[in-house]
């Protein structure tokens, strides 16, 4: 995968960024919990989740991702 940087993109290193919309088929809770394995490790990492929480399914799963933020 060859990826380019435009000049006004600025890198961040220890960055993980999920671009998904929140439903449970997506697994962002397993996401989640690898995450937390790395944080362990490596402590100024970040965990960044965009995502859709419109419909009623969405706003149940974003509640449930929330929890396993905690």
């Amino acid at each position: 995968l060859n990826m380019t940087e435009s000049k006004n993109t600025k890198k961040e290193n220890n960055k993980i960024s999920i671009f998904a919309r929140l439903s449970h088929e997506k697994n962002i809770s397993d996401a989640i919990k690898a995450f937390k394995i790395v944080a362990e490790n490596k402590k100024d990492t970040k965990l960044e989740i965009f995502g859709r929480a419109v419909i009623e399914d969405e706003l149940v799963e974003e509640k449930r991702l929330k929890k396993c933020l905690t």
